[in-house]
């Protein structure tokens, strides 16, 4: 889906960082304890931001329920609990290396190597949650990998743009984002709103937003635009096209233009009478 070489121009700084904030959630940024050990002999024994933690637990004997008693002993103190198990995650970084292929876009690499944690669940233990659910970037949509790449699939036609628009009151844009999809849908562009495009309303003047869009680069299939509140309502829930749908009709979420695949499911939707 990432294509080997995307164009990432004219990145508003402000707009990318909230962009993260957003609908990204680093594991470098969750409070964590970690315990690195060789066949049980403890290694390594700290806290990621150097807090003072209650070491209960002087050999691993079960990672499992060690990693739940080192968390309940420190839970005002930690989002989870890592532990490392040096022989296995040796074999780990060993495997996700050898398995890199040059024809392969990035994002599936990344996410064959988290799915390749399963492999290795004795030797890399997280508590609460599984690694591959803890470790590296994770989405507040809710949604996996794989069901954002279906989306993609399902709504977006190749050679297009898709345009996002938070807005923090009439004219603030508090983040945005440019993506546009090529021949075979990968991305391969990736930026950012020209804040001075927004100086009225942002219901009115999205359409400047697009106008600029399709001018700089391609033509945009899907334009959504709405307030900063009301995308995290829809983060927060779990049938986000038919929450989409819902917002859109009470005018909270503007959708335009919209591809036609997804003007069908919202056709669909109005035929069901979904209330």
């Amino acid at each position: 889906m990432l294509h080997e070489n995307p164009l990432m121009i004219d990145v508003d700084v402000d707009q990318w960082r909230n962009l993260q904030n957003m609908f990204l959630i680093s594991a470098r940024e969750k409070k964590r304890i970690i315990v690195i050990h060789e066949n049980g002999v403890i290694l390594k024994y700290r806290h990621s931001h150097g807090e003072h933690i209650v070491r209960s637990v002087s050999r691993i004997l079960d990672p499992f329920k060690d990693a739940r008693k080192i968390y309940e002993d420190n839970r005002d103190k930690a989002d989870f609990v890592l532990i490392i198990e040096r022989g296995a995650a040796e074999k780990y970084v060993t495997e996700f290396q050898d398995a890199w292929k040059a024809e392969e876009d990035l994002d599936e690499y990344i996410y064959r190597m988290y799915n390749l944690l399963e492999k290795y669940r004795e030797g890399i233990v997280t508590y609460p949650g599984s690694p591959a659910e803890n470790l590296g970037l994770q989405l507040r949509t809710g949604i996996t990998y794989l069901q954002l790449k279906n989306a993609i699939n399902k709504y977006v036609p190749p050679m297009t743009t898709v345009v996002l628009g938070i807005f923090n009151g009439p004219t603030s844009i508090f983040t945005s984002l440019v993506i546009g999809f090529d021949t075979n849908k990968k991305v391969r562009l990736i930026t950012t709103l020209d804040r001075s495009l927004i100086t009225t309303n942002w219901r009115i003047d999205y359409k400047k937003a697009v106008e600029w869009v399709e001018r700089k680069y391609w033509k945009c299939s899907i334009g959504l635009f709405t307030e900063k509140e009301t995308m995290e309502k829809v983060l927060a829930s779990k049938r986000k096209i038919e929450t989409l749908w819902r917002l859109a009709k009470k005018q909270k979420v503007i959708i335009d233009p919209i591809s036609e695949s997804l003007k069908y499911e919202f056709m669909w939707l109005e035929l069901h009478s979904i209330s």
